[in-house]
């Protein structure tokens, strides 16, 4: 059979053809490496923008609130100056420090319980109701803590001169100020020295009396709920209605007897892990007057 040689030629550049067209393409390196550059180094650029400026925007908001809590720190603290300058004055009007010669008369509680529920009112932090934040739970913990110092410090101010009650001794004049419905939640008197205070119907959530002495103490009706009582002196102590719910009372000390600490209705200490002194070793005058264990001591009676 004779093959023509052009036929051999077209067979050959159809055969030549047909492997150009399958070959494939070859992919040039360097415009994929441009693309890259392209697409990917701005976008780095901007993220890297938007994280700074974002980190940028927590400093600022940080240093504010610093500055916001430092300011609010000192407000207070005037708060209190001021207020016991205004209380200093009014009972050294006739010219005495000593309460208890005198008394107040009417005029004077009035001004003295006016100016002691602004003062309260003003120390107060109000509870933040996102409790999600754990770190600004934190700080709104230890700023409710600082407050609490300083209605501490004022609470003490007013017993020490002897206006919401004072010492063992019934001879002592009673309160001459009633706190009644004042808010002094989440108040610190830690190892406070209080016998016979009086905080009846006061607003007392939150707060904390860990080993205070708040022996003879006025209660009744107070709100106590969340209160830290552990290992407080409530002999004799009133209780009558008071608002217990979620106080921790381990170790307080409560007297059985004719003259008992009185407890609200259906109140059972025993299930607080509370501690029952004898009554007649509960009376400060006697040579056998037991101290509950840890509880802050104040001068001998």
């Amino acid at each position: 059979m004779t093959i023509s040689k052009e036929a051999g030629q077209n067979e050959s550049t159809g055969k030549g053809a047909s492997n150009a067209t399958n070959e494939p393409k070859k992919t040039n390196p360097n415009a994929r490496l441009e693309w890259t550059k392209a697409i990917l180094f701005p976008l780095a650029i901007a993220l890297t923008g938007w994280y700074l400026s974002g980190n940028q925007f927590k400093i600022t908001n940080l240093r504010q609130d610093a500055d916001s809590a430092a300011k609010a720190i000192e407000t207070r603290e005037q708060v209190l100056t001021d207020y016991s300058k205004t209380i200093a004055d009014l009972l050294t009007k006739n010219k005495t420090t000593d309460v208890t010669e005198y008394g107040m008369d009417a005029e004077q509680k009035n001004i003295t319980r006016g100016q002691t529920l602004i003062a309260l009112r003003r120390l107060n932090i109000p509870d933040k109701n996102d409790k999600s934040d754990v770190s600004q739970n934190e700080e709104d913990d230890e700023s409710q803590n600082d407050a609490g110092k300083l209605k501490g410090l004022l609470i003490r101010y007013l017993y020490d001169a002897q206006i919401i009650g004072y010492g063992y001794s019934s001879s002592n004049k009673p309160a001459m100020v009633t706190l009644s419905g004042a808010d002094i939640k989440h108040v610190v008197l830690e190892n406070a020295w209080l016998p016979r205070i009086n905080l009846r119907n006061a607003e007392l959530d939150k707060s904390n009396f860990r080993n205070a002495s708040l022996w003879s103490a006025n209660l009744q009706d107070a709100k106590l709920a969340g209160a830290d009582l552990t290992g407080a002196d409530l002999r004799f102590a009133m209780l009558q209605s008071a608002t217990l719910e979620k106080a921790t009372l381990k170790k307080a000390c409560y007297v059985e007897g004719t003259e008992a600490t009185y407890f609200p209705l259906g109140f059972e200490p025993e299930t607080f892990d509370m501690v029952a002194i004898p009554e007649d070793q509960s009376y400060p005058s006697k040579p056998n007057f037991q101290r509950c264990k840890a509880v802050a001591s104040g001068p001998t009676p």
